[in-house]
């Protein structure tokens, strides 16, 4: 499956993107992904054909955050 992950000033254009076997393993591309290039503090994380959003955040402490937004809103 196929991710990508984005910029909030940038919602159309993939900063990065991956070809992924499941969600988890996303989660934990996009996790390093965010912890290896400083461009910012706050990603969205999608799947291609829509069946995860995730905002995915560094803390200033170097932590990084992955929650899943609900797709029924």
């Amino acid at each position: 499956m196929l991710y990508n992950l984005y910029a909030p000033g940038a919602p159309d254009e993939a900063l990065a993107q991956a070809n992924l076997a499941n969600d988890f393993a996303a989660e934990q591309w996009a996790r390093q992904w965010v912890l290896t290039h400083q461009v910012g503090d706050e990603f969205t994380l999608r799947r291609a054909d829509g069946g995860l959003d995730a905002l995915v955040m560094r803390t200033r402490a170097g932590q990084c955050y992955v929650m899943t937004r609900s797709l029924a809103a």
